[in-house]
């Protein structure tokens, strides 16, 4: 799906959102790579203090090097953590336009913006790529004594890191930035949403329905994020309460993992020339109460997104 995304931003994205369509395409983007590791890894994560054990039934452990189970694990969290600091700027950016009477910016100067941003993330990835990969039969062999009775595990599907204070630190940054992050998203959304109330002579009727819309295709993607929320919350129950079970071990991953998957519907639904044309690949002309277009020329920005 964020594929297809991908292929709509670049052929099928109007004018009037030509440039927020970078934001949107660094979304696709973020959002495919993640599910690409992670379903290269499909990792089975059991956190013991500061060690963390981590089961690997993906492709990765067929390779034959042991680092890369690891790494497509870090690499698929780093990408998740830079999709929660994208929607923060996405939020901003949308202040921005409001506050400053702009509408447009600089393609490059959004794309510095969106490297910037990544910086966080890009600390995150080197600080758990710092974490030493302990020998693999000593993770094994801790596993196998706090679960004696488990079955169907190789030595080849376990990795981990034994008491590594660089993975530590950068879990503890996972857990955290996100309460930051959806403190400074609601403090912009509360005041986007008071720009847009006040009788601003400068926009139009139809350009304040087209930042109302694109303000709600952002609430609904910082809902998303709250499995993020599901899964940290899953991670803490092991790693302070010491309580283990196989269904929270699998959904602290599996929770991230929605995310991308239900990301891309948002703009599906939300963008019209996106959705007529998902539409029209299935042979659907409408579907009643979606799609129906006024065709004067004052209300083509109203139509684009709704």
């Amino acid at each position: 799906m964020n594929t297809v995304l991908l292929y709509l931003v670049i052929f099928k994205s109007p004018a009037a959102i030509k440039t927020y369509s970078i934001l949107i395409a660094n979304f696709a983007i973020s959002d495919l790579l993640a599910a690409v590791s992670s379903f290269f890894v499909e990792p089975r994560i059991i956190p013991i203090h500061n060690s963390v054990i981590q089961i690997n039934y993906g492709m990765c452990y067929k390779t034959g090097y042991i680092y890369s189970c690891y790494l497509g694990y870090i690499i698929s969290l780093h990408l998740f953590l830079h999709s929660e600091f994208s929607l923060l700027y996405s939020f901003y950016f949308r202040l921005n336009i409001l506050e400053n009477q702009k509408t447009t910016h600089k393609p490059s100067r959004i794309i510095l913006s969106l490297c910037i941003i990544y910086v966080p993330s890009l600390i995150f990835l080197i600080l758990l790529s710092f974490g030493d990969i302990s020998y693999q039969i000593d993770v094994f062999e801790s596993f196998m004594k706090l679960f004696p009775n488990e079955t169907g595990i190789s030595v080849e599907m376990v990795t981990g890191n034994m008491d590594s204070k660089p993975v530590a630190i950068g879990m503890s940054l996972f857990v955290i930035a996100p309460i930051f992050i959806y403190t400074a998203i609601l403090l912009i959304r509360n005041k986007i949403i008071k720009l847009l109330d006040k009788s601003t002579d400068h926009l139009r009727k139809e350009t304040k329905s087209l930042h109302r819309r694109l303000l709600k295709i952002l609430t609904y993607q910082a809902i998303l994020p709250m499995f993020t929320v599901i899964a940290v919350f899953l991670f803490l129950i092991e790693k302070l309460l010491m309580f283990y079970h196989p269904l929270i071990e699998y959904s602290s991953t599996l929770c991230l993992e929605i995310i991308p998957a239900i990301s891309p519907i948002v703009y599906f639904w939300y963008i019209s020339p996106y959705r007529r044309a998902i539409l029209k690949f299935f042979g659907i002309k409408k579907i009643s109460g979606i799609g129906e277009e006024n065709s004067t020329e004052n209300s083509k920005a109203f139509v684009i997104i709704r």
